[in-house]
């Protein structure tokens, strides 16, 4: 099959239109097409129509397929044979108002219609191979781009956002879905809710509970911790962009200077693990069998310890631990003793105060270099 629709796209072919039999004479009926030729290779295809006069016309086209709306013509000739691994069907039907010629495709092509000085003769080509590109300015310095492009191995259909960080009153940072704790939320909602003008899916999630598979972090605070040291996006407050490899979370340090650095933010607690949970996650922590918990305030002041699930503080923490991390935090941490939650990727990327976790590295110093 490979082999045939490779020859049918390298081999150009010329259909010529037979006459279809002559209807009865009516002082209603329309002029019809007086020839329809369709030529085709791999890179193009024409679709040249002979008509009987000069008549307006009109082009329209979408994802699906190409239409020519023809007003006072009728089908005459018909529509010929026709078959091509990207232009995939051709019709034409003719009503009291006019004929609609329609090309359907494979995916989206440009096209252009010319017509001879006397207006009989009106040519259609679509590119089969090519790069279309349509730039729509949102805001100064936020720019839209629509790149669209097609070869041999297929159609690419590609949005991309080109943002100036630098640019007076734009600003580039993630959002978290779920209204603040951790869910899912259409990225209109979430425009509409934070008034931005334009927005992407960010990071990968959990589909069951909206959680960032990796990193995130807003407003300084993280929200969850990176995974597997994948690349992130990390921007600072005067617009600029870091891009690099962390697996940096959070710690924990004590009023004598000994730290512990956590085993995750928002993550599940395993044995002999430490994690810090925060508003992100929820009211409160789900119970883990065998896990101490101890609740923080904003300052970092102890007010909770107990076995059961534990509530949030407004703006404070709750450390859930199992094992070697457990006991050592029996040992020094009592209710009342103020403790300090650090975040080390605030000096990782000097002045970044927000960033979304992603996959691999793709590109560093304009060459192609995945580290995945």
């Amino acid at each position: 099959m490979t082999k045939h629709l490779l020859l049918a796209a390298l081999l150009p072919f010329l259909v010529a239109a037979t006459p279809a039999p002559t209807p009865p004479a009516s002082s209603t009926a329309l002029p019809g097409l007086m020839g329809v030729r369709v030529q085709a290779d791999a890179q193009t295809a024409q679709l040249t129509l002979q008509l009987p006069a000069a008549v307006p016309f009109q082009a329209r086209s979408d994802d699906q397929g190409w239409s020519l709306t023809l007003p006072g013509l009728g089908a005459g000739v018909g529509a010929p044979p026709f078959s091509d691994p990207v232009l995939t069907g051709f019709t034409a039907n003719a009503d009291s108002t006019g004929l609609t010629l329609h090309l359907n495709w494979a995916y989206w092509c440009p096209s252009a219609v010319t017509t001879s000085a006397d207006g009989l003769t009106l040519t259609v080509n679509f590119q089969k191979v090519y790069h279309d590109e349509q730039d729509e300015t949102l805001a100064p310095g936020v720019i839209h781009a629509h790149l669209r492009e097609a070869d041999e191995n297929g159609p690419l259909n590609i949005h991309v956002l080109r943002v100036d960080t630098h640019q007076a009153g734009v600003r580039l940072a993630p959002v978290l879905s779920g209204k603040g704790f951790f869910g899912r939320e259409p990225v209109e909602a979430m425009l509409a809710r934070t008034h931005a003008i334009a927005g992407v899916n960010g990071s990968y999630f959990s589909l069951k509970t909206g959680e960032p598979a990796g990193l995130l972090m807003l407003d300084g605070r993280v929200i969850a911790s990176p995974y597997a040291n994948r690349a992130a996006l990390a921007i600072g407050q005067d617009g600029q962009l870091y891009i690099g490899n962390t697996d940096l979370a959070s710690r924990l340090v004590l009023p004598g200077g000994q730290s512990y650095d956590f085993d995750g933010v928002n993550k599940p607690c395993g044995l002999n693990r430490m994690v810090l949970y925060n508003g992100a996650y929820g009211d409160s922590i789900t119970a883990v069998r065998g896990a101490r918990e101890f609740a923080l305030q904003s300052d970092g002041t102890v007010c909770a310890i107990q076995d059961a699930s534990c509530a949030v503080p407004v703006d404070g923490y709750v450390i859930a631990a199992q094992g070697q991390p457990a006991e050592w935090l029996s040992r020094y941490v009592k209710l009342g003793t103020r403790v300090q939650v650090e975040n080390p990727l605030l000096t990782y990327w000097p002045n970044a105060r927000s960033a979304l976790g992603g996959g691999p590295i793709l590109v560093q110093r304009g060459q192609i270099q995945i580290d995945a």
